[in-house]
């Protein structure tokens, strides 16, 4: 099983590009991987409650500090 992370940046506008992180994450899942959703830029939008309703899902909010010392402790390099 692997960890994989999926990064949306398109927000509501572009409903197509929005959707490629979930429906990539949801393919991952069913064959047994263990994915994260990263949402940047206008992405962020679709987690407002007047575009969906988390009441109840399993959805976390991070920190940017979090993000950046678990990238750290991998001693890895990321590039955006």
């Amino acid at each position: 099983m692997a960890r994989v992370l999926y990064l949306g940046t398109a927000g509501s506008d572009d409903r197509t590009r929005a959707g490629f992180p979930f429906n990539f994450a949801m393919g991952a899942q069913g064959a047994g991987h263990q994915p994260e959703i990263f949402l940047a830029g206008e992405a962020v939008y679709l987690m407002k409650d007047t575009v969906t309703d988390l009441k109840g899902k399993n959805a976390q909010f991070i920190n940017p500090k979090v993000i950046v010392e678990k990238v750290a402790a991998t001693d890895k390099v990321v590039s955006l």
